[in-house]
């Protein structure tokens, strides 16, 4: 299975737009379908003491498809990245 998917090229992608967004309902409900077809209900973050999350789990899905979605169509080699680390890089 591994030898039939392509080598990503980690140098021909873009970073993740979290701007991304749209409220067509078509949208909606393939996030909703997938939301609820991968279980992720149990990783949604109820946030901690009086902090609570800037965006579901079901809403950072609508961006990531989304993204994707414009990225693909743009060049559907192109691949999406996004650092992992902590900190929070100042503009």
């Amino acid at each position: 299975m591994e030898d039939d998917l392509p080598k990503i090229d980690r140098w021909h992608s873009e970073p993740l737009d979290v701007h991304t967004w749209s409220d067509h309902p078509e949208i909606k409900k393939l996030c909703n379908d997938l939301y609820d077809a991968a279980g992720l209900t149990s990783v949604e973050s109820k946030g901690k003491g009086n902090r609570n999350p800037k965006r579901t789990v079901k809403e950072s899905l609508r961006v990531l498809i989304l993204d994707l979605y414009v990225n693909w169509l743009k060049d559907p080699s192109l691949s999406i990245g996004f650092s992992k680390t902590k900190s929070v890089l100042a503009p």
